[in-house]
């Protein structure tokens, strides 16, 4: 099977078509209807010339073989089954079938059209003629489905699902001699023609730009030569605008509205679709990128002015945490000091054990409190900072966003918690001591009781004793 015997066969086929004969072309087959004998004939040689399995039937759908061909048994039907290709790989021989498949929704990657000079690259589909070689398929870039931007009324969906086989990689091509390429560009003209307005007319199916002012554009005629009208510099423009709006998919809402803006504005009230077209598209287009671009200005001068009263929120925030600490060390260093003083007292002027422990108390019940204070003021921030992510900082990178807010805040508690937990711990062995200090005895309390429970000292009784003689003066011994 050679390109030139293809090529034979899908001129004899279209010299068909433009006679009385009808061919209906798929991806796997080919079905050739209403032929003379003498046409069935050639037409079964043709495909065993390319080695392709076919099968003749004659006006009563019966099969017939070559020998048996006669014009009283007409007319006749030749079916062939096409050579299977590549994954994602099919071959078109005729400009009906090319047609049929272009105004179908069957995907593919490279589709081999017989008859094509050139080939044709887009982002979809790589169009390649039967001499050149299939080249490998690029990665394809995301863009956004046309019908999530044109609104459509009616009951058909006209508008396309995809806009990737419309669109050329290179703007610039073009070949005006190459019969199958003009009968692609036709195709995209129309598909892309329904990719940019805002809505489509559910009465009369014209392009509907809102503007202000608003700009309706009437459908082209079935049989009008849109690609001669359109010419090359208007195609070219044409494709730079579809592009320029579908090549981002997050920004294509923004410039789809702002190209359509400026489409109704710069064409006017005229009548002629492709004449507004082919004298509007360009200007419209510098226009929406201006206005792209200034919006971009005030976007960022916005984002700046949020970034800003971020840096602001993000420096209250560790601000009010690093009080909290402060708060926390000087809580902490207030009962380190009223313990030690406790001990002291218990230890030096046996202070009463009830007030040591009452006063310790209150005072890790303070420590307890601030510290408490200060973690639950944390996570209060934790949480509006959750708060600010998804309402009004979306605009951040989750990198960015980590890097200006959440580490801050996150190194601040670090410091908090290592406070808390060095203060807390030291409070408590504090309280553990003056505790113990407060229950063991002093020195001075063991002499007291030693001295309050030694016995007296005897003493002289009269009872009992007999008392001592009285001596009179002058009496004898």
């Amino acid at each position: 099977m050679t390109a030139s015997s293809l090529r034979t066969l899908a001129s004899a086929l279209d010299s068909l078509v433009a006679g009385n004969s009808f061919v209906h072309e798929t991806s796997e087959a080919i079905i050739v209807s209403e032929l003379s004998a003498t046409a069935a004939r050639e037409v079964s040689q043709g495909f065993v010339e390319v080695a392709w399995q076919n099968v003749v039937f004659d006006g009563a759908n019966t099969e017939t073989e070559l020998d048996d061909i006669a014009d009283d048994f007409g007319p006749y039907r030749v079916t062939a089954q096409k050579p299977q290709l590549g994954p994602d790989e099919i071959l078109l021989l005729t400009a009906s079938g090319f047609g049929d498949w272009l105004a179908g929704a069957e995907p593919a990657k490279i589709v081999v059209v017989a008859g094509l000079d050139a080939a044709i690259a887009t982002e979809e589909t790589q169009f390649v003629p039967l001499e050149a070689s299939s080249p490998g398929v690029a990665g394809a870039i995301a863009l956004r489905s046309p019908r999530t931007l044109v609104r459509e009324y009616g009951a058909l969906r006209v508008v396309p699902q995809s806009i990737g086989r419309w669109l050329l990689l290179d703007s610039e091509t073009w070949r005006g001699s190459d019969q199958r390429f003009r009968q692609w560009a036709a195709y995209a003209i129309r598909a892309i023609l329904l990719s940019l307005p805002n809505e489509i007319d559910q009465n009369t199916g014209a392009y509907v730009f809102r503007g202000p002012p608003r700009l309706g554009l009437p459908v082209p005629a079935a049989d009008a030569d849109v690609v001669s009208d359109l010419g090359k510099q208007g195609f070219g423009d044409l494709q730079a605008a579809a592009r320029w709006v579908y090549e981002l998919e997050r920004e294509a809402e923004t410039r789809h509205t702002l190209f359509a803006t400026e489409l109704a504005r710069t064409g006017g009230n005229q009548a002629d679709t492709i004449r507004c077209i082919r004298e509007s598209v360009g200007f419209a287009l510098e226009g929406a990128r201006i206005a792209y671009q200034m919006s971009l200005a005030k976007v960022s001068a916005d984002n700046l002015k949020a970034l800003a009263d971020l840096r602001k929120a993000v420096t209250d925030e560790t601000g009010k945490i690093t009080d909290a600490t402060r708060q926390v060390v000087a809580a902490v260093a207030s009962a380190l000091a009223i313990g030690i003083g406790l001990i002291a007292a218990r230890v030096t002027a046996s202070a009463p054990a009830l007030l040591i422990m009452a006063v310790m108390a209150i005072v890790c019940a303070y420590i307890f409190v601030v510290i408490y204070s200060g973690h639950k003021f944390a996570a209060l921030q934790r949480e509006l900072r959750d708060i600010w992510r998804n309402q009004i900082y979306r605009f951040l990178s989750e990198e960015d966003y980590a890097k200006l807010v959440v580490k801050p805040g996150q190194d601040a508690e670090r410091i908090l918690n290592v406070v808390s937990w060095v203060g807390g711990i030291a409070v408590t062995v504090t309280l553990v001591v003056a505790i113990t200090v407060a229950l063991t005895p002093t020195k001075n309390t063991v002499t007291s009781q030693a001295q309050s429970g030694r016995p007296a000292q005897p003493q002289s009784s009269s009872v009992g004793s007999k008392p001592a003689p009285a001596t009179t003066p002058g009496a004898a011994p």
